[in-house]
């Protein structure tokens, strides 16, 4: 199953502080080595990070310690450790996180391409983030503002994103870089979870199928559906007798958002609102359906029990709860289709 909202979407360029956490940074790999090794310096580290030197080496060890990934050691004067007067290094429990994790924290600066959904009758919602070149930012002066307001819902929470998961610290100023446009906003069901998409943006949540059908068939048909029976009651209609329906939903609603059209994959119960609209809509149905000859009591009781079956919660007073005799008596009483009482005539014709 599948719900659909054609959601709008502004992107706005950010100029902002923000964290990136990455499963993808090259740190992690470094860092990993540095794990293995323990304790060592430039020089020793230079020798599994090749074909970079050791000016390369010692800026990143440098980069590392300032992100308090990686800890230097005091020297001490017997220490072997220091034979060669070079500083040394080792993990710090951030650094140890990060290799069991495998993922890392990186505070950075910038411009950042920023676009922000907004669902109906929901939160706007971050769907996509990508870090801007200096070539790639469009200055456009006329379109600066202070941050939005809205944006402070953002601050320092994780915005889990197709390319990383980011958090922003603080907004300075925000461009204005295209009009408002429309995106689908899916929710793909499975039967025990369903994951909301739009552009870069995912979630996946825990959730029966069956649970998301009632609350729309709630929200459609109000006390008419029985969640726990999983049936909708509805008054006898002579022009529709089915029991079991495609049901479509104009605008199905569910956790406080609206989709679109949809019909729901399996068909749904119905059932009849009370005894006496049963016994109508059972009457009726014996009669639409009847096909055959009835060559015996017995023939024309087991045809009526299996439409009995049909009545979820009426079957058991349903069943048995007309003779051939009777129903031919109600036919008879209004027009009816001559060969509809003809089959159901055939065994008193018979037996006269």
């Amino acid at each position: 199953m599948k719900l659909t909202q054609h959601t709008p979407t502004i992107t706005y360029q950010v100029l902002t502080d923000y964290t990136e956490i990455s499963k993808e940074s090259p740190l992690i790999s470094i860092l990993k080595v540095c794990k293995e090794i323990g304790v060592f310096n430039v020089s020793e580290l230079q020798d599994f990070l090749k074909p970079l030197n050791n000016n390369a080496v010692s800026n990143l060890l440098f980069r590392l310690e300032s992100l308090d990934y990686l800890k230097s050691i005091e020297k001490e004067a017997d220490d072997w450790i220091f034979s060669n007067n070079e500083t040394s290094y080792e993990l710090t429990q951030m650094g140890l996180n990060v290799c069991l994790e495998g993922k890392i924290e990186e505070e950075k600066r910038g411009i950042i391409a920023l676009t922000i959904a907004y669902p109906k009758n929901a939160d706007p919602i971050i769907v996509k983030l990508e870090p801007l070149s200096k070539d790639e930012f469009q200055d456009q002066e006329n379109t600066k503002s202070n941050a939005k307001r809205e944006f402070n819902n953002f601050i320092n929470e994780s915005q889990h994103l197709k390319n990383g998961t980011f958090k922003l610290k603080h907004i300075e100023n925000t461009y204005a870089l295209d009009e408002e446009k429309e995106q689908d906003y899916t929710f793909n069901f499975s039967e025990e979870s369903y994951t909301s998409q739009l552009l870069d943006f995912s979630k996946t949540v825990k959730i029966s199928k069956s649970k998301v059908i009632a609350e729309l068939l709630i929200n459609k048909y109000q006390s008419a559906y029985d969640e726990e029976q999983q049936l909708i009651r509805m008054p006898f209609n002579h022009t529709d007798l089915s029991l079991k329906r495609n049901i479509s939903i104009d605008n199905p609603q569910y956790d406080g958002l609206y989709f679109n059209k949809i019909e729901l994959e399996k068909l749904v119960q119905i059932s009849p609102l009370d005894d006496l609209e049963a016994e109508k809509w059972f009457t009726a149905l014996v009669v639409s359906r009847i096909q055959n000859y009835f060559f015996s009591d017995e023939e024309f009781n087991m045809y009526t029990e299996q439409i009995a079956e049909e009545f979820v919660e009426y079957k058991q007073g349903l069943t048995n709860s007309i003779s051939r005799s009777q129903l031919i008596y109600k036919l008879n009483e209004k027009p009816a289709d001559f060969y509809i009482k003809a089959k159901l005539d055939t065994i008193n014709y018979l037996n006269y």
